[in-house]
């Protein structure tokens, strides 16, 4: 990527959340660029498509994170919460900053629906990974290290939409780190 692209990127997720996905206009997106709307234009095609971008940015930033930091440690505990932090409560903050958050969290168009969806999918195949050596363990539970990462990003997920606030997220994603703990006999 460019440092065009992430000039624009950066300035898009700006305006997304000072106006929210839907009120942001490409015109508010090239002046905070500091370009010509044509000049944005010429980059991306429309908002989908600069939010698409800015969705598959910021994924890959947040994947690479999750997984330098799981390299680092041992314990899967500490990995469950380094999951947590970089993929749940960072997402959370900036969905409480922002006016008509929820365009956030539901897209805007196919571009970006897609885009979304591919980066929960990658989230959900890495925690699968992670889970892969307990499959005996998952096993006499019921389960497999597929639903279980489902399990833990689906609930996660979720959270961000009924938390009331940052500290009543990590509440209850401590408890779903717990939960998944006692299932692995890992306490």
């Amino acid at each position: 990527m460019t440092e065009k692209e992430k000039k624009y990127i950066e300035s898009a997720v700006n305006v997304f959340a000072r106006y929210g996905v839907r009120r942001a206009t490409m015109g508010d997106i090239a002046t905070q660029a500091g370009v010509s709307r044509q000049t944005l234009y010429a980059s991306y095609a429309t908002k989908d498509d600069i939010l698409s971008a800015a969705v598959r940015y910021h994924s890959e930033q947040k994947y690479q994170a999750i997984v330098s930091r799981w390299a680092e440690l041992q314990e899967i505990g500490d990995k469950i919460d380094a999951f947590f932090q970089y993929a749940v409560i960072g997402h959370f903050d900036l969905v409480q900053q922002m006016p008509d958050s929820n365009d956030l969290l539901t897209g805007m168009g196919e571009a970006s629906d897609a885009e979304r969806q591919r980066a929960e999918d990658k989230k959900r195949q890495a925690l699968a990974q992670l889970f892969t050596p307990f499959e005996e363990k998952l096993a006499a539970a019921g389960m497999n290290s597929v639903e279980m990462a489902d399990f833990i990003h689906s609930s996660s997920v979720n959270y961000i939409l009924v938390a009331r606030d940052v500290e009543h997220l990590k509440r209850l994603l401590h408890s779903l780190k717990v939960s998944v703990l006692a299932i692995l006999g890992e306490q």
